[in-house]
């Protein structure tokens, strides 16, 4: 079954914060403090999602809907690597867990239409399912974290995580 994609709305912030927060708080758990997952609560999150949706411009979000009820989400904007700032950065993808496998991540992924991401390298299922999408490895792997004013840091105060930059095939 298809699920339908649609841009998100300001309407849908907090269904969105809802899913963002119970997502982080099922994959991410042995990554992040508890503390940190605890401030990423769905209040939070919506306030968030407000944010996100109210940018406009080169920042898009889409949601997929079954039977009227959100089931995932995508979210893209300006790459903030060097020299990327004119390609599509894929920033967040999360689909319940009801939903995985079903397309829906796939679907998500077509409507961002994404030149590149950053992948946790422990991730492997993530990975997978990028790869199947035609995205490949960059030879580049970066450990964020390094001090309070890199991006992990000012996100999750002094935790330290190892990325993998993913690129479409140019090839596919």
């Amino acid at each position: 079954m298809t699920a339908t994609i649609r841009r998100a709305v300001l309407a849908d912030a907090p269904t969105l914060g809802a899913i963002h927060s119970a997502s982080w708080a099922e994959l991410y758990p042995k990554a992040l403090p508890a503390e940190v997952l605890a401030q990423l609560n769905p209040e939070y999150m919506a306030h968030l999602w407000g944010k996100f949706v109210s940018k406009g411009g080169d920042y898009k979000q889409w949601v997929a809907e079954r039977d009227g009820s959100i089931v995932g989400f995508v979210g893209v904007g300006p790459g903030r690597d060097s020299g990327r700032d004119e390609e599509t950065e894929l920033y967040f993808l999360y689909v319940v867990p009801e939903a995985r496998g079903t397309g829906v991540g796939t679907q998500l992924l077509a409507a961002a239409n994404a030149d590149y991401l950053w992948v946790w390298e422990e991730f492997k299922r993530t990975r997978k399912f990028y790869t199947q999408q035609q995205f490949i490895p960059e030879i580049v792997r970066v450990t964020r974290g390094v001090g309070p004013k890199s991006r992990v840091g000012v996100l999750f105060g002094s935790s330290y995580q190892t990325e993998l930059k993913m690129i479409r095939n140019p090839a596919a």
